[in-house]
């Protein structure tokens, strides 16, 4: 459970951060603001950071600084992108000892299930389920012979 909740707090915080490093150095107003919407965000499965960086560069092309705009999008697909995909497996994996795809799964069925909170319950539900059935399996053993013994 540790393992899942620090993996995405921990991602969301960073990639929070270097986005909103991207928008102060873009001159975006308020960015410090939109960096706190972004932690919130970046837990968030499909969503990420993406509706607030990208509305950001869509904000500074027509205010007059198309160069900044173009510089925010590269920075945030390149780096932002690759700060999610690269430390998220491995913040997940380190601890939750689970393959990306299954808490993928239990993020996604945890939001249909639950709602918001579910984007939490969903990888702690299959990280129990993953540590009942490898109990499960180490112990068959001993009792299959109780019963036939």
């Amino acid at each position: 459970m540790w393992g899942g909740l620090f993996g995405h707090v921990f991602v969301a915080l960073v990639q929070a951060v270097v986005a909103g490093v991207g928008l102060a150095v873009a001159g975006v107003p308020s960015a410090v603001f939109w960096t706190a919407v972004m932690v919130v965000l970046a837990m968030v499965p499909l969503v990420g950071t993406i509706p607030i960086w990208g509305g950001a560069a869509g904000y500074l092309y027509p205010t007059g600084k198309p160069a900044f705009a173009v510089g925010l999008l590269v920075y945030s697909v390149i780096i932002v992108g690759l700060t999610d995909d690269y430390l998220r497996p491995f913040a997940v994996n380190r601890y939750a000892k689970l393959n990306p795809a299954v808490i993928l799964l239990g993020i996604l069925g945890g939001g249909y299930a639950f709602g918001v909170m579910g984007l939490f319950f969903g990888p702690v539900v299959l990280g129990a389920l993953k540590a009942t059935l490898r109990v499960s399996s180490e112990n068959w053993s001993r009792l299959d012979e109780k019963e036939t013994g």
